[in-house]
């Protein structure tokens, strides 16, 4: 993989660079990790240092533009970016108390439920009709 440096842009107010560069590779788009290794070597800096924030590539070719930030400092970079962390890691065990608890709670908050069960179902009236002396049974 090839990089050359197109545009550098300095940010002092969050003391950072915006580096755009031009990517060549000979196989599929390279990822994320083999960009910031070969970012950090073009711009001898560290690894932690740089973000990556788009790449861009053409359909067919072998080109690609990266958009990346490089901070001064590990500090600022903490400042500026957040960091988006998977909720559940495969080693950490879930509480299961308090879901629980929620259902219990739901449970309670049903008394709707509990007030039609105890309400009498409506009577059904029968009716006789006596029409010229044939009885017919209607319901209500």
């Amino acid at each position: 993989m090839e990089l050359k440096l197109l545009k550098q842009e300095d940010k002092p107010l969050l003391s950072r660079k915006k580096v755009n560069v031009a990517a060549t590779f000979d196989s599929s788009t390279p990822s994320k990790k083999e960009v910031l290794t070969a970012l950090s070597t073009l711009l001898k800096t560290k690894e932690e240092l740089i973000t990556l924030k788009h790449i861009y590539n053409e359909y067919g070719f072998r080109k690609a533009e990266i958009i990346a930030h490089v901070y001064q400092n590990e500090e600022d970079l903490k400042k500026v970016e957040t960091i988006n962390k998977k909720k559940n890691k495969k080693g950490e065990k879930t509480e299961e108390a308090p879901k629980e608890q929620q259902k219990e709670e739901v449970k309670k908050e049903d008394p709707k439920e509990e007030i039609k069960k105890e309400q009498p179902k409506a009577e059904v009236k029968e009716e006789k009709k006596i029409e010229d002396g044939k009885e017919e049974k209607t319901k209500q």
